[in-house]
């Protein structure tokens, strides 16, 4: 082929074979550099070789077995690459296959996937990439006649998958999606669980291995995708403890709770007689102490040129609901939570949950709050300054999973404003935007958030303690109420987790929160907020 030939052809397929190694390279550089690679490989050869009757299969020919060696040099000298990759060049390799047992090449592509790890690296190197069984033993570090025995194993797990149906699993026809996904305890640097289990691929491996252990390829088979994709992903769900491996099989390790009409009526009790046992009796405690006089308490919404008095339910809405946030909890906690949780390497230490909302189950009474609800959420600082924050139908919703870094830069602001740090214009503006601090046309500015000093803090602890201690027998009979149901239905792996949590039950409990404060507002001792009360309501600072 002459020089102008061959360039003409690598012209056109150049955009091609970018595309190609970019949908499969790591970064964009990778794909430059493997696109460079074959493009140059496949024009030298063009320049030099007779024999070549169809070009552009010829090119691609060229990618894969430059992709192969990316996938090589990547991960160690071992071959691990998708199937789909070799989709092109599949119909070249008939004459691996001319013997009498010849495997349909269409029937193949599909069933190879569910080979074990070993055995596909091996067959993808034997038959799509012409490699000698010498050579693959020493690329694999394991003896030649190991690689002989795994190709006689796929040739016939090959067949006799081919041979059968895949089980049909609703899972393929009809995937979970998690309604919600939480957890309890700290997020590490890799950030809270929602992000390894934002896909509905990561989500079904783990609701289909949460009863039993299962093998990739059985999780492939429930799922209904290819086993490659599921072991990709399952290594990854696996790093950040998601899923537990027990030798080549995965077992989720995740609070999965899906509620039935049954166990919906349940929790709803619960949280209803909970919160009609103490939020009204908490309300009327605080609102007829002393803490309103107190010199601990700062901010509110007030006008900064007059200095008017505070608003009296701006600053309920903040006391009441952290009252019921951290007051309302067992004398013993039997189970450490540090035991139950799971220690991510990304220094997270947590329990995850997650919501499977199932077609015609009824709702919490109050369900039409809970996608309104976040909360509640600390924040401390090493100079002793706390952020509370909760988020509801009545605030401003600002609180999302993502928000962590924003919440810090918030405490590190107000922090300094307590100290009446030096701030910018801009600082100020960006305190000012969010209602945090109200700014007069004069330009006088004073805090809005509300302020809680030891003290204070303490008195407000000392109300609530008072009624927990008075209701105490009540709560823990409701809270064993409402385990029993939950492990009626909870993996007997996953017990521990159940039992730790249900621990918590009305203490940092958000749904606990969220009816006292449904109650408290129906029955009207809880104003609705004004809107520009609303963005720094429901949120504390609180000192040492």
């Amino acid at each position: 082929m002459t020089r102008s030939e061959a360039e003409r052809i690598i012209e056109d397929m150049t955009k091609p074979v970018f595309a190609f190694a970019l949908k499969r390279c790591r970064t964009v550089e990778d794909a430059e550099d493997l696109s460079q690679e074959i493009l140059m490989r496949a024009y030298r050869a063009l320049t030099v070789r007779d024999d070549v009757f169809d070009p552009e299969k010829y090119v691609w020919t060229v990618a894969h077995n430059s992709l192969a060696n990316y996938y090589r040099e990547c991960r160690g000298g071992t071959v691990s690459v998708l199937i789909d990759d070799f989709s092109e060049t599949l119909g070249a390799c008939d004459e691996y296959f001319k013997d009498e047992d010849a495997l349909p090449i269409e029937r193949m592509r599909t069933q190879i996937a569910y080979l074990s790890k070993i055995q596909r690296r091996i067959v993808i190197a034997y038959y799509y990439e012409n490699k000698k069984q010498s050579e693959i033993a020493r690329e694999l570090n394991i003896p030649v006649g190991t690689v002989k025995w795994h190709l006689f194993e796929a040739k016939r797990e090959l067949k006799k998958g081919m041979e059968q149906m895949k089980d049909i699993n609703e899972l393929k026809f009809n995937p979970v999606k998690f309604s919600h996904t939480g957890f309890s305890g700290s997020v590490g640097k890799e950030g809270a669980p929602h992000k390894q289990l934002g896909s509905v691929l990561a989500q079904n491996i783990v609701y289909a291995a949460s009863r039993k252990a299962m093998t990739v390829n059985e999780i492939a088979k429930a799922v209904g995708v290819s086993p490659v994709y599921v072991e990709s992903e399952a290594e990854n769900l696996e790093k950040y403890g998601h899923l537990i491996k027990k030798g080549d099989r995965y077992l989720g390790n995740v609070l999965i709770n899906e509620p039935t009409a049954e166990t919906v009526k349940v929790i709803d009790k619960v949280y209803e007689e909970a919160s009609s046992l103490v939020a009204g009796e908490l309300f009327d405690a605080i609102a007829s102490s002393d803490l309103f006089s107190a010199d601990e308490i700062k901010g509110g919404v007030r006008d900064p040129e007059t200095n008017d008095k505070f608003d009296k339910n701006y600053f309920m809405w903040s006391l009441i609901l952290h009252a019921a946030d951290r007051q309302f909890c067992q004398d013993e906690m039997p189970i450490r939570f540090e035991d139950a949780a799971t220690i991510r390497p990304d220094g997270g230490v947590s329990i995850c949950q997650a919501d499977v909302l199932t077609p015609g189950t009824p709702l919490l009474k109050w369900n039409d709050s809970i996608g309104k609800w976040f909360g509640p959420c600390w924040h401390r600082l090493d100079d002793g300054v706390l952020l509370w924050t909760v988020d509801s139908e009545w605030t401003g919703f600002r609180l999302t999973h993502d928000s962590v870094e924003r919440s810090e830069y918030n405490a590190s602001l107000l922090s300094k404003y307590l100290k009446r740090g030096d701030f910018s214009k801009e600082e100020l503006a960006y305190l000012a935007e969010r209602g945090f601090i109200g700014i007069s046309p004069s330009g006088k500015h004073a805090l809005r958030c509300l302020r809680i000093g030891k003290e204070a803090k303490e008195k407000l602890d000392t109300i609530a303690g008072e009624i927990n201690k008075k209701y105490s027998n009540r709560l823990s009979s409701l809270r064993k109420l409402l385990l029993d149901k939950f492990l009626e239905t909870t993996p007997e792996h996953m017990k521990l987790a159940e039992r730790c949590i249900c621990q918590y039950i009305f203490t940092s409990d958000g749904i606990f929160m969220l009816y006292c404060a449904k109650r408290l507002v129906a029955d009207g001792k809880l104003l609705p907020l004004r809107e520009d009360e609303k963005n720094s309501a429901v949120m504390m600072i609180i000192t040492d």
